[in-house]
Order: C-alpha cells, then structure tokens, then sequence
C-alpha cells in the first residue's frame, strides 16, 4: 500500500517555501538599501571611510539615486534615447562617481574605480553626462586625469561630441589638450569654424 500524499499538504508546503523565500527576498533588499544609503551619504559627504565600509559590506557601487521620480514618458525616451545611443544604460540617477566627479574628489573616485566603477554610465535623465563628462563640466583636471587612467571614453559616445566638446565649449584649451592626449576625436572644422564666425 502507498502512502497517499493530500495535494492540500502540498500546495501548503509550496506556498509555505515561496512566503519564506519572498520573505528573505525583502530582507536582503532592505539590507542592501540600507548599504547603498550609507554608500551614498559617505559619497555626498567625502568620507572616504564610511565608503570603503560600506563597499566592504556589499553596498553596490554601481548603484543608482534617482533625482526625480519616474516620469510616465520614460518608455518613451527610452526608446527614442536607444536610437542614438544603442549600448545606452537607461537608470535614471547618479552613480556615486558621479558625485565624487562633480566633488572632484579623487581619492573616493579612486576607491570606487577600484571597486569596478563603470566610467561609462550616464544619467539618463540629465543627458548624457558620464563622470568624465562631468569632470570636465566641472574643470576638475585631477578627476579627468584619474578618470581617463581608469579607462574613461576620452571620446564619449561614438554619435556625440562629448566631453573634448564641454571643453572646447568652455574655452578650456588645456582641458581641450589633455583629452587630445589621452585620444579623444577631434572636433569636426565645421563646428570650431562656425563657432569662431
């Protein structure tokens, strides 16, 4: 004779093993909130060892801190920032090396790059502002320096001027050299010769 198992035991135990699972699902995000949070308040306030705690920890560097809330449109400008940007990351928000490049505090853009701190990720809300375009929108020479040594696109995005652009913009020539030297594309004629007409 088998024993006969009752299909309300388990659809019990089914649902009892997705409870405890979405259960720790919750705990592990709240916990990872609360690391981000620390992560971020150490990035704001440039201590660099709040930071480096809270990476030890597992707060993620590459996390995000949206400005505003979501926009109903944002499908839509998604979808249209695809087109002429396709390998766009689409996270509304400053990483925190965003900030430190906006702080030019060098040695927190430093602990982050070595914590695998994507260079290229740009705030899709406010354009197309990677750190190193931030950097130079900020004339921190230091942070562009550190910046293009970690990797940074001296370029930016293959369909846009970036940030040899912000320089040149800016009247910055020793901004627009530096970047000349790390490779970055020289600007079209007809954009420096209209501008100078």
């Amino acid at each position: 004779m088998k024993p006969v198992i009752k299909s309300g035991v388990v659809i019990s135990a089914i649902c009892a093993a997705w409870l405890i699972a979405l259960w720790r699902a919750q705990i592990h995000d709240a916990q990872q909130g609360r690391l981000n949070a620390a992560l971020f308040r150490a990035v704001d306030t440039d201590d660099f060892n709040a930071a480096n705690a809270a990476l030890q920890a597992g707060a993620s560097v590459d996390v995000r801190r949206r400005v505003h809330p979501p926009s109903p449109w944002e499908p839509i400008d998604h979808a249209l920032t695809h087109l002429w940007r396709p390998t766009a990351k689409f996270d509304q928000g400053f990483t925190p090396l965003m900030i430190a490049s906006i702080h030019g505090d060098v040695p927190m853009a430093t602990l982050l790059l070595n914590h695998d701190a994507k260079t290229e990720y740009f705030n899709s809300y406010a354009g197309t502002d990677t750190p190193l375009e931030l950097a130079v929108t900020c004339k921190h020479t230091e942070m562009v320096i550190t910046l293009l040594k970690h990797g940074a696109n001296p370029s930016g995005a293959a369909d846009c001027y970036g940030p040899i652009y912000i320089a040149w913009l800016q009247k910055d020539t020793a901004m627009t050299k530096l970047l000349a030297s790390y490779g970055a594309r020289p600007l079209p004629a007809s954009i420096t010769h209209n501008q100078q007409n």
